[in-house]
């Protein structure tokens, strides 16, 4: 038994931000209860999501803060060579590709075994994030869009921002608020142009056209590069505020809550192109507070690093493996219908837990011994 509990077991470094490690528990947490809604009945479900906020914007100003203060450490410590910027992809590569590619290879094996009509080559395009880059139109591997969004981000803004700085002299203060302030604002406009361009008619042509794309998405991320230059540069405004950021960003948290269930319920142009800015910027006024928080203690302390370590895991299988391959199965003769969804519901629980546990063990953790020595703060 003891043999069994230590492979469940998880060791993690007392130096992590526990702050971070809250608003990314809180995030995949979100999501994971968001999408086993669908096992609850429907006005169940309608309740809940009435106070669910946005997992996943949460998740990109939550990468872009961390992502954009390692690029401003690296260029300011280490210099704007090109090494640097390869450096860099090399690390983000290790620590995102890995899982991706085992999630994605398996997915397609379950799919060429058991979905009648399957073929693989309708899905080349998630190899190279290709699925979403404009519109994200694909019931295969739903939950990659975000991933997808991602990738690109580390891709091109690194890429941007070593392309002013040695093609054209920029400062690297300079790039990095130059590239922050042009993303932001040509991501809104290129989604307002997309509302004045298309016709939305269902809730499927939002997230196909607006929620889910490379295009219309980066912003978010951007958001958190924007906080991540505050806190380097601008470092006692950062800290000297943090209480009121926190207030102010659980403010408007709540705020774009009720906006988003009901005076907004229908604004079409709210929910196309400013609830992103809106939902980014609360998570952004959070994180002044969170970034300071550094150390962790009582019950929820171990609980909640916990769920921050295997979050990656969490949201690739929670939904593409647990409820499309195993849930969506269990059934159990002579149960009522009531006991039957708690039977499945915890079902969803349990085994997302345990195997995302056993993900991060096994496949996430020994290709991150593969990169150079080196901390990142909390990714």
């Amino acid at each position: 038994m003891k043999k069994i509990a230590n492979i469940f077991k998880i060791d993690f470094d007392s130096n992590r931000i526990y702050g971070l490690d809250i608003l990314r528990a809180v995030a995949v947490l979100v999501i994971v209860i968001l999408h086993g809604n669908d096992i609850l009945p429907f006005n169940t479900k309608r309740r809940i999501d009435y106070f669910l906020p946005d997992g996943v914007s949460m998740f990109f100003v939550l990468s872009g803060f961390l992502i954009g203060g390692i690029l401003i450490k690296t260029l300011e410590n280490k210099g704007t060579g090109i090494n640097n910027l390869f450096q860099f992809w090399q690390r983000r590569c290790l620590r995102t590709l890995p899982l991706y590619y085992f999630s994605l290879i398996l997915l397609i094996i379950l799919s060429w075994l058991f979905v009648a009509g399957f073929n693989v080559w309708d899905v080349k395009h998630f190899f190279v994030f290709c699925q979403n880059f404009y519109k994200s139109n694909s019931t295969f591997f739903t939950v990659s869009w975000s991933l997808s969004v991602e990738e690109w981000f580390y891709l091109l803004i690194p890429l941007i921002i070593f392309i002013l700085i040695n093609l054209f002299s920029a400062k690297v203060k300079t790039a990095i608020l130059s590239t922050v302030v042009i993303i932001i604002i040509a991501t809104i406009i290129y989604r307002y142009y997309r509302f004045i361009t298309i016709e939305i008619k269902t809730v499927e042509t939002f997230d196909i056209m607006f929620r889910r794309p490379v295009l219309t998405r980066l912003d978010s991320l951007m958001f958190g590069v924007g906080g991540a230059y505050l806190n380097y540069y601008n470092n006692a405004f950062w800290v000297r505020n943090k209480n009121i950021f926190l207030v102010a960003g659980l403010v408007l948290l709540i705020t774009t809550r009720v906006l988003t269930n009901t005076i907004l319920n229908n604004s079409v142009i709210y929910f196309c192109n400013f609830s992103f800015v809106l939902d980014a910027l609360s998570t952004l006024l959070l994180l002044p507070y969170l970034s300071q928080f550094k150390k962790g203690e009582g019950i929820f302390f171990k609980p909640i690093t916990y769920v921050s370590l295997i979050s990656y895991s969490v949201y690739l299988i929670h939904s593409t493996f647990v409820l499309q391959w195993i849930v969506k199965f269990v059934t159990i003769p002579d149960l009522n219908s009531i006991a039957l969804i708690l039977v499945k519901y915890g079902t969803y629980w349990m085994i997302t837990i345990l195997l995302s546990i056993l993900s991060y063990k096994f496949i996430e953790t020994p290709f991150l011994r593969f990169r150079k020595k080196g901390k990142e703060p909390n990714i």
